[in-house]
């Protein structure tokens, strides 16, 4: 779909069922990520659609993923659990993060992540979830020394920059609204000044 100096893109349709399935995979020049835009017409009865994504990590491999404020190990059992932005299968030399923008069922086990994205309940409407979804996921490669790059990454999928024009502003060079200087496990979720305006309250 797309060749250029900062990205590539490379589309795959596939049928599956009553479904259809388009994935536009996006591969930049400077971002160690892979961004993936999917795009279902579904139209399945009592099926669920999950996507796997094999780790290439060993049996010792940790499964750790994201909660509100951190993150939570878990066994890799198969079972299915909520994340929040992340999840992540490595071992100490290899492994793998899958972002998402709202999909929170994941699984793994044998060395394979699975991410829920579309469920047909019947009850009370046997067409329910049926029509278009779209949606955006993104992989990583991480282990166990760089795990804390997953919830960065993940932050900027689902917060990517935006910049505005302001055109009745100050013009300045550079500038800084609030820095952090810590390790990569510290994350600012939110800033805001505090009720007596005296200081900034940060979480």
């Amino acid at each position: 779909l797309e060749q250029g100096d900062v990205r590539m893109c490379l589309r795959v349709e596939h049928a599956a069922g009553e479904s259809r399935f388009v994935q536009d995979f996006i591969v930049y020049r400077d971002l160690p990520r892979v961004d993936v835009d999917v795009t279902v017409d579904f139209h399945e009865v009592e099926k669920t659609i999950r996507l796997a994504f094999p780790a290439n990590a060993g049996p010792e491999a940790r499964w750790v993923s994201s909660i509100p404020c951190g993150a939570i190990e878990r066994e890799p059992d198969g079972r299915e659990y909520p994340m929040q932005n992340w999840t992540a299968l490595c071992d100490d030399t290899s492994g793998i993060a899958v972002l998402n923008n709202g999909r929170y069922g994941v699984s793994a086990q044998d060395g394979v992540l699975r991410m829920t994205v579309i469920r047909n309940a019947t009850y009370p409407d046997v067409r329910s979830d049926h029509g278009r979804h779209s949606f955006r996921y993104a992989v990583v490669p991480v282990r166990a020394e760089t795990l804390a790059s997953a919830a960065t990454e993940a932050a900027a999928l689902n917060r990517p920059l935006q910049g505005h024009y302001l055109h009745d502003a100050p013009v300045a060079a550079e500038g800084v609204l609030l820095g952090l200087r810590t390790s990569d496990n510290v994350e600012l979720s939110a800033a805001k000044v505090s009720e007596d305006g005296g200081a900034l309250v940060v979480r």
